[in-house]
């Protein structure tokens, strides 16, 4: 998926520079440092025997620490000094992180999860309108995908409180918007603050025990997280 979202990247230069020369000039790179992360999930239950629907799921969880993303933009169209499209690629570098404690099931077992980890990939348009010399303000849309390379485990509360992970979660190509402001420094220097909501659909197993092997439910759902950052970049 990676190669396919690098892919589009490219080909999206090509075109974009055959036809607007005289925009596609002044690359900006940038940093993200994510400060606060939302996780909101929901799921689907289907019995993993008789592949009846069984119930549905929801809940909220927080990552752990702190996240930095690493971002290219084109500028691809400018009116004059009042509105410009850009286009971008960022990736994680620090990958989302939640920590995982000991869960306790009702036969008695303790299971010990892996700390969940999200490598995002990310491609996306942007529009950019100044409020004066200094200011912008802008908003996104793109595509996303979360790279997965391990088991996760996010938690969920059900009517009775209990916590059940949720196993080889397999994402789909997403999608991403957001919106931000931008002020610009002295020097090329760019700092701002911006609100991404990534969205996802995951197929998965539940498992009601802490062996591995007792599987309880195959589930569908829709994972979305919403980033809080911090921006600072630097335009060529």
């Amino acid at each position: 998926m990676k190669n396919i979202l690098f892919i589009i990247f490219l080909l999206s230069i090509s075109f974009s520079n055959s036809l607007v020369k005289n925009t596609f000039k002044k690359p900006i790179i940038y940093l993200d440092v994510m400060m606060s992360n939302k996780i909101d999930a929901e799921l689907h239950l289907v019995d993993f025997n008789n592949n009846l629907p069984f119930g549905y799921l929801s809940g909220e969880d927080e990552f752990d620490g702190t996240s930095l993303s690493l971002g290219l933009e084109f500028n691809l169209f400018q009116k004059e000094e009042k509105f410009k499209i850009l286009m971008g690629l960022s990736t994680t570098i620090v990958p989302f992180e939640k920590n995982n404690p000991p869960i306790l099931f009702a036969t008695g077992n303790y299971l010990y999860p892996k700390n969940n980890k999200f490598p995002i990939l990310s491609f996306y348009f942007k529009g950019s309108l100044p409020v004066d010399d200094n200011l912008e303000v802008w908003t996104s849309l793109g595509v996303s995908q979360i790279s997965a390379e391990e088991d996760y485990f996010i938690y969920v509360d059900p009517i009775d409180n209990s916590a059940l992970p949720i196993r080889n979660m397999k994402f789909d190509l997403g999608y991403t918007y957001g919106v931000g402001i931008d002020y610009k420094l002295l020097n090329g220097l760019i700092a701002g603050f911006n609100f991404i909501y990534n969205v996802y659909d995951f197929e998965s197993l539940i498992t009601n025990d802490a062996n591995a092997m007792s599987i309880a439910y195959s589930s569908t759902g829709k994972f979305e997280l919403l980033n809080r950052s911090i921006r600072i970049g630097y335009a060529f």
